[in-house]
């Protein structure tokens, strides 16, 4: 068995500074608890490409890549904490009355909220 310790680490005032941008772990680490790293390091990298596209000042890019990915890297660092607590509650017992209770259609609904996500918008191709 191999334990390791967890750390919480709370948001990040910035995630950019001139014209470097953090991504992925760097920018937003989480708890693995929702399996999150990698598809949010990749949503990263699609948000920066779309925010490439738009063009202008690259700090500008790179803030308007951060603003458009923040709110959702956000609330899934805190939902990855959430999850945690729950897990690894040492109150087993109504936690695990309360999974039991939970109507499926709930639960799916709860789901939902960390599989839908919006697209950045693309610009409009040239011509």
């Amino acid at each position: 068995m191999l334990v390791n310790r967890i750390l919480r680490l709370g948001a990040l005032p910035t995630w950019t500074s001139g014209t470097v941008a953090l991504l992925g772990d760097a920018a937003h680490a989480m708890e693995p608890n929702l399996g999150q790293g990698a598809a949010q390091t990749i949503e990263d990298a699609e948000a920066l490409l779309v925010a490439s596209r738009a063009g202008g000042e690259l700090s500008g890019t790179l803030a308007a890549y951060a603003a458009a990915r923040r709110p959702r890297a956000h609330m899934l660092q805190q939902e990855s904490s959430r999850f945690a607590r729950l897990a690894l509650s040492t109150h087993t017992g109504p936690r695990d009355v309360m999974m039991r209770l939970t109507p499926e259609a709930v639960r799916r609904r709860a789901m939902e909220r960390f599989l839908r996500r919006a697209a950045p918008r693309r610009p409009a191709p040239a011509g």
